[in-house]
């Protein structure tokens, strides 16, 4: 028996840069995922639509330059981050402050002073700022 449609469908967005990591598994997993209706792309660099448009199909709605406006015009309810540490953290808070939950590829930040603030910012706003992978910042 087929499995049932999703109760509720949310938009997501992959934010991204040239080099960012996994994004093919990204994008497949977001394509073959029925809780996400659409996919909207952050890609200042332009570096990486192609591969979204072949992967995403008809499930990438939009594609943006910059953050601010893909918040405003798209908003989603969920960022998957792939970008290099230093470029990754304001674009984290920048999502957080927009009400968007993260999932960030590691490292996210370039230590734990930088990724603190955004901790407190996503349980302030009670959402979520995963890692992918293990942080080693507390020196398990």
């Amino acid at each position: 028996m087929p499995a049932a449609p999703p109760e509720k469908t949310i938009p997501a967005a992959v934010v991204t840069e040239k080099g960012g990591a996994h994004l093919g598994a990204y994008f497949a997993a977001l394509r073959d995922t029925p809780e996400c209706e659409a996919v909207v792309l952050c890609d200042p660099g332009k570096t990486n639509q192609e591969e979204a448009k072949k992967i995403l199909g008809e499930k990438l709605s939009a594609a943006f330059d910059d953050i601010g406006t893909m918040l405003m015009k798209a908003k989603p309810v969920m960022a998957l981050v792939s970008m290099e540490a230093g470029n990754a953290s304001p674009v984290i808070g920048k999502s957080l402050d927009g009400g968007v939950h993260i999932f960030a590829e590691k490292p996210d930040c370039l230590s734990a002073a930088e990724f603190e603030p955004l901790v407190k910012k996503a349980e302030a706003a009670n959402l979520t700022n995963p890692i992918a992978g293990i942080c080693f910042f507390k020196g398990f």
